[in-house]
């Protein structure tokens, strides 16, 4: 799961969170957008913290 702000830059990411777990996931700030990736692709893209993405 990767987070990031209207300036599309990501603030944080949480790795191989468990499906359907009703644990929180903090954003560590204010964000306006989230996206749920399969398991390892941001290791496997080499996508961190501060990058920016476009869509």
């Amino acid at each position: 799961m990767k987070k990031w702000q209207s300036d599309k830059k990501i603030i944080s990411i949480a790795e191989n969170t468990q499906p359907y777990s009703e644990e929180p996931i903090p954003p560590y700030g204010l964000v306006q957008y989230v996206v749920e990736v399969n398991a390892g692709f941001t290791k496997s893209n080499n996508i961190q913290t501060g990058d920016v993405i476009s869509f």
